[in-house]
């Protein structure tokens, strides 16, 4: 079988091809030459119409029938990007250039067999392994029918000018066509190999250096060499004085440490621990550091369990309230979150922004030593603080915010499960206003004010409602508010 690594296109985003990338020391081409080389593969050539790629360690072969080019985006193409697949007229493997592979994926994509076709990617729908993007990714295609192969290019392009390709086709739509599949959807069945670890392709000069770090991380974790840094969940905890309020809040707190644990292991955990009195923390668990207080409020015991974690020597801080509910999508889901901590020793992060930020967001030393938490008081009416804090530093580091996939954070196990005797389960705020305060500052952070003013936020919600009034009685226009509304 013959073996073509595909580096054609254009990307006028790269100064250089982005095959050579560099990848722990070596571009991502050269690795590829390298790993056939060690599996006895010598029938290879690179096709590329770009003289560059003669300093690989395979022959250059150009394929003037591919002239693809993208500027900027996918909306901004010239050419086909399946007139890649270069014809050799024989049972041929076509490797992507721009892909990093790990060993274990081309000892798979080697070993491989087929009398037909096969498409090897990534599946984020599949829980087993890990993956560097969270998207699905073509890596590699092994054809022995390449007749019925090259005609089904043909036809998808046609299809494509017919209007039935949503988007411009590449290699997933080729195989559900070939396999008579919905070509729109996201089915996949046989003739599908799925690789689900290191390897990945390289889409944009801006990801490069992050792909770049956590194709290294994952390396470096197999031989286990990786950077591990020292963790801890901070938990604020409130419990009632009355019952049945406070034998529910301590079940919550009972279940939350449970979850953590059975998740996690025995990790650190630091506990502001407000009106605790007698409670004990469950057995199982040997790394609790608690700090007994008074009821601080909401704002208060923010500050406090960021002054405790400042104190201790602990590279990253994972906040959680007491009555936090943790999902994953996958098996490997906690550890996959612990190592994009590791990878992002001074970043930040946060599962959503729509409900509960600060409920499993982790945010580093290096974050917390600069910024304080917001000084936005909810139970005065001030706005959410925890909304203002989170987008405050989504605005301010950018380049330090991260993600990590496959897990969720609830609050509640369902929309009529109540919180007892919390602040939130009073309802004794408006909702309305607080939003609007909170919205007034994160305005304020996208523009690249990041200070907190609450008589002007007061101010603007002022406005807002005399606005909001105003039209309701027709004394205005919409149109008559401009800028102002």
């Amino acid at each position: 079988m013959k073996y073509v690594i595909m580096c054609g296109g254009k990307y006028d985003n790269f100064k250089e091809p982005k095959q050579f990338t560099i990848v722990n020391g070596e571009r991502i081409v050269d690795r590829t030459c390298r790993l056939l080389r060690e599996h006895n593969i010598e029938d290879v050539i690179i096709v590329s119409n770009d003289m560059r790629f003669d300093s690989c360690s395979f022959p250059r072969v150009e394929n003037k029938q591919n002239n693809f080019s993208q500027t900027k985006s996918w909306t901004n193409i010239k050419g086909w990007w399946l007139d890649a697949f270069y014809h050799t007229n024989e049972p041929t493997c076509y490797l992507f250039g721009d892909v990093f592979y790990s060993d274990a994926a081309m000892k798979k994509i080697i070993e491989a067999e087929t009398d037909d076709c096969l498409l090897f990617g990534s599946d984020p729908s599949n829980s087993e392994g890990y993956l560097i993007k969270s998207w699905y990714e073509p890596l590699a295609v092994k054809v022995v029918n390449y007749k019925r192969f090259y005609k089904g290019i043909e036809e998808v392009k046609k299809l494509y000018t017919q209007g039935k390709v949503k988007r411009h086709p590449i290699a997933w739509e080729l195989y559900r066509h070939l396999f008579n599949l919905d070509i729109n959807g996201r089915q996949l069945e046989e003739h599908f190999i799925c690789i689900n670890d290191c390897s990945t392709d390289i889409d944009n000069v801006n990801d490069n250096e992050n792909d770049a770090k956590r194709i290294e991380y994952f390396l470096n974790k197999e031989k286990g060499i990786c950077n591990q840094l020292s963790k801890v969940f901070g938990i604020i905890s409130w419990l009632p004085n009355k019952e049945p309020a406070r034998g529910l809040r301590i079940e919550r707190l009972d279940r939350a440490f449970k979850q953590i644990y059975d998740l996690f292991g025995d990790v650190n955990f630091l506990v502001i621990a407000q009106n605790w009195k007698d409670y004990q923390v469950p057995s199982y668990l040997s790394n609790v550091q608690i700090v007994k207080c008074e009821p601080l409020g909401i704002l208060g015991a923010r500050k406090k369990l960021r002054e405790e974690f400042l104190k201790t020597n602990y590279d990253y801080l994972i906040m959680c309230d007491d009555d936090v509910i943790i999902e994953q999508t996958g098996p490997l889901c906690a550890e996959l979150y612990m190592d994009e901590l590791n990878m992002n020793p001074h970043g930040f992060m946060f599962l959503q922004y729509d409900a509960a930020q600060l409920n499993l967001c982790a945010i580093s030393r290096y974050i917390y030593e600069k910024e304080r938490m917001v000084n936005i008081d909810p139970q005065k009416g001030e706005g959410y603080e925890d909304v203002v804090f989170a987008w405050l530093l989504h605005y301010k580091y950018p380049k330090n915010e991260f993600y990590a996939h496959g897990l969720k954070c609830i609050q509640f196990l369902n929309r009529n499960e109540k919180a007892p005797s919390t602040w939130a389960s009073t309802n004794a705020f408006d909702h309305n206003k607080m939003a609007k305060l909170s919205w007034y500052h994160i305005r304020k952070f996208e523009k690249g004010d990041f200070t907190i003013d609450k008589k002007q936020a007061e101010i603007y919600v002022a406005k807002q409602k005399f606005y909001e009034r105003a039209l309701e009685m027709g004394w205005i226009n919409k149109e008559d508010i401009g800028k102002t509304c």
